[in-house]
């Protein structure tokens, strides 16, 4: 019986996927969402993003950001979710999560944090999205924007499909925006939280938010596109300001390590390089 039930389920999802324009995998990703298939989604969308970027080969790294990240969430009820760093060679500025406890960082970030705690902010974020399910949260409001557009068009006379539908693309993409633009919030305050449990200093969010803001205010095209973009704004930056000192007023904590400053001069070298050639100057 359970199997009968289990095969008609599938058989429903995959008639709605094709009714509405999306794929069976997108309708399994959105809407399983049991701690197990979470986590097996968020490894098939990682292995797509390393088979697209590239594995990072710089193992001493990738050892090194699952060691913040264990520290990271030592103080934590992770839920019984595994966290597992994935590095990947992609330049652009950014890290994200599929969810299911993976955190996918790109080596661009590295080449633009300089210390051990604005990387620890970095990946803090990643875990309250995590935490919160954010990813599949996300996956759903696509599903539900296809599935509008879909019941639209089939009401909609033919004359009045595209101009509907460019304001269905505005205003479904605001809707999406609106609704990322919160979850980024709210892990940007958890992610404060979790840098003062773990003994980092909470101000690390605050700068790296500023080096963010002078390097890359576009983010990973690719990745906002899939993921949703990390929106970066003063806005933000004020709200994490406020935050710390209401709530952690002269609150420190550790900054970097001499272990981490080794494994990041390199890449803080090929930023020079990288910004010498932009500026016209020999690489």
């Amino acid at each position: 019986m359970n199997y009968l039930l289990e095969q008609e389920k599938v058989h429903f999802r995959n008639s709605m996927a094709k009714s509405i324009g999306a794929t069976p995998g997108e309708m399994q990703r959105a809407f399983e969402t049991s701690p197990d298939a979470e986590r097996r989604h968020a490894e098939e969308l990682t292995q797509m993003w390393v088979k697209k970027l590239g594995r990072s080969k710089d193992k001493a790294m990738q050892a090194e950001l699952q060691s913040v990240v264990d520290r990271l969430i030592e103080p934590l009820n992770t839920q019984g979710i595994d966290f597992k760093v994935v590095l990947v060679k992609e330049q652009q500025i950014n890290a994200f999560t599929p969810g299911g406890g993976i955190i996918v960082v790109q080596e661009g970030l590295l080449m633009y944090c300089d210390t051990e705690g604005q990387v620890a902010a970095v990946l803090a974020h990643e875990i309250a999205h995590v935490l919160r399910h954010h990813p599949v949260k996300q996956r759903q409001i696509g599903i539900f924007r296809k599935a509008g557009r879909s019941i639209t068009n089939a009401i909609t006379p033919d004359s009045m499909q595209q101009s509907i539908g460019n304001l269905l693309r505005v205003s479904g993409g605001a809707t999406i925006n609106a609704a990322i633009r919160a979850q980024e919030r709210e892990a940007d305050s958890i992610a404060i939280d979790i840098l003062v449990a773990a003994g980092y200093d909470p101000n690390e969010m605050v700068n790296v938010q500023r080096v963010f803001m002078q390097y890359a205010p576009q983010g990973s095209r690719l990745a906002n596109m899939l993921y949703g973009s990390h929106p970066l704004s003063k806005d933000r930056m004020e709200a994490a300001i406020k935050k710390i000192g209401e709530k952690y007023p002269g609150i420190g904590g550790d900054v970097t390590s001499a272990r981490f400053e080794k494994l990041i001069a390199a890449y803080q070298e090929r930023r020079m390089k990288k910004v010498a050639s932009e500026l016209g100057g020999k690489p």
